[in-house]
């Protein structure tokens, strides 16, 4: 049977050409968009791949990083998973929505 991940949510800022990034970095820096997405992702766990993490300047504040890598690496405050089977058993186990960042 099929499981639905109902507390899954995607937050991305898709460019004309349906991009969502170049060279591992934001398109674009608008301040309401980086506001939205703050709004929207505070006190949630977010979901991300690695080059997602590495991008960031730091860990972001009052978030419980997940990230989904198949590399064998360890970062203090992060939880890792390698594998998507994994990371959706994890989310399996919680009723509160969880944001796909990246």
């Amino acid at each position: 049977m099929d499981r639905k991940y109902n507390n899954l949510t995607l937050i991305a800022a898709i460019g004309k050409n349906n991009e969502l990034g170049k060279d591992n970095t934001l398109i674009w820096h608008f301040k309401e968009d980086m506001k939205f997405f703050k709004e929207n992702t505070i006190g949630k766990p977010i979901i991300m791949g690695r080059k997602t993490l590495e991008s960031l300047p730091k860990l972001l504040p009052d978030r419980e990083h997940l990230v989904l890598s198949k590399s064998d690496i360890s970062i203090p405050g992060v939880k890792i998973f390698h594998s998507k089977d994994a990371i959706l058993e994890y989310v399996s186990k919680f009723d509160k929505e969880f944001m796909v960042i990246g």
